[in-house]
């Protein structure tokens, strides 16, 4: 009939309104859900932060540091680069950023970055440049000239436990230039020879060294 009596009111189509008012359900913090309406539309937001989005929005902060980076050292796109960070404030997981999001920066510039503290001390510095990202993080990078990596241990026992001639095949391999002796390698079954030092040595990639990070 369209109508109905409450407490002997008669209430008439018209004369009733729903309206919908958001309350937070049992078990969520009233800081991480929020909602708001017309009365009939009642539109709800899940406020939780998203770690994932914080970690990919820092990383490519620094990505962007790092092309700037690149184009004042006077680096063209297509050259190949070490990517190395001294963390000097780690702020909001500024370290889980550079542990997590390798594939990331593999795919932005070509490289993943490393600890400074990996780096050769005979490597040759492009730049470097300190940061601050916000949120309190801020870091050094590091740009340098792509090498081979000696691993002493294995180049020991190549030398017969001789670490003076492990040390001086070390230097040896690290001047050498990356993509030259990439291609050598590739024609000798992943072999380098070299004689130093009055003594021959035949060096195995993987084994003695081994190619760094770059793509």
């Amino acid at each position: 009939t369209g109508e109905i009596t409450v407490a002997g009111n008669v209430l008439k189509e018209g004369d009733l309104k729903i309206v919908r008012e958001f309350q937070v359900p049992e078990g969520f913090n009233p800081d991480d859900i929020d909602a708001d309406g017309d009365g009939e539309v009642l539109v709800m937001m899940d406020l939780t932060v998203d770690e994932e989005i914080l970690l990919a929005k820092t990383a490519r902060e620094v990505v962007n540091r790092i092309q700037k980076l690149r184009k004042s050292a006077g680096l063209e796109p297509s050259d190949k680069v070490e990517f190395y960070y001294a963390i000097t404030s780690p702020g909001e997981g500024l370290d889980k950023v550079f542990s997590t999001m390798q594939d990331f920066f593999l795919g932005a510039i070509a490289t993943v970055p490393k600890p400074a503290s990996e780096r050769q001390a005979h490597s040759v510095t492009l730049a470097s440049e300190g940061y601050e990202l916000g949120e309190g993080a801020a870091f050094t990078a590091i740009l340098a000239r792509p090498a081979v990596v000696p691993l002493k241990s294995a180049l020991q026992q190549a030398c017969g436990g001789d670490a003076e001639a492990a040390d001086n095949l070390a230097v040896w391999l690290a001047s050498l230039d990356l993509e030259r002796t990439k291609a050598l390698a590739a024609e000798q079954g992943g072999k380098v020879g070299v004689h130093l030092d009055g003594k021959s040595y035949t060096l195995q990639a993987e084994e003695h060294f081994k190619w760094n990070n770059i793509a």
